[in-house]
């Protein structure tokens, strides 16, 4: 904020962010690395952030999401994104395929992918338990992507943003 107070500032631009839709940031590598992931369209990049005056940021990492990115976060060593109907877990410190959050295969979950619902957010409960929030719903999920509990949540009024 200094440099736009006026005051002289050593300015480090991240020209791949323009056209920006999310973002969101964290640490991975036990707190030893800070992470910025910015969402443009259906393409992440994630850059780790130093310290120093001369290298401020560094791109690592570039993963394609099947949509529109609508949602972002840091879980432990993934990034969680939500898209229409689904949300992905991607490694951030190795290579590997993404993880689908919601099982293909599982019978009770299919009425998500039948009827485009845009996601909201994902709340880590445990680490083999999350809760995916939808536009009009809310159901939790164990970490192979299968329904964990009965219930579904339900919300009084469509929610806007979470």
């Amino acid at each position: 904020m200094s440099a736009l107070d006026g005051r002289k500032m050593s300015v480090h631009k991240l020209v791949e962010t323009k056209g920006c839709q999310a973002m969101t940031s964290g640490t991975v590598c036990q707190g030893a690395r800070t992470c910025l992931c910015v969402a443009r369209k259906s393409q992440v990049l994630c850059f780790e952030l130093f310290q120093g005056k001369k290298i401020s940021h560094r791109q690592f990492k570039e993963v394609q999401v099947p949509a529109n990115v609508q949602w972002m976060a840091i879980f432990g060593e993934q990034l969680c994104v939500g898209f229409q109907s689904g949300f992905l877990r991607y490694p951030l410190r190795r290579e590997g395929i993404p993880h689908r959050m919601l099982h293909a295969h599982d019978p009770t979950l299919a009425f998500i992918a039948r009827h485009p619902e845009d996601a909201l957010c994902a709340v880590e409960i445990s680490s083999i338990e999350y809760l995916l929030c939808f536009k009009s719903i809310g159901v939790y999920i164990d970490s192979r992507g299968l329904r964990s509990r009965p219930v579904e949540l339900m919300w009084p009024a469509t929610p806007s943003y979470c």
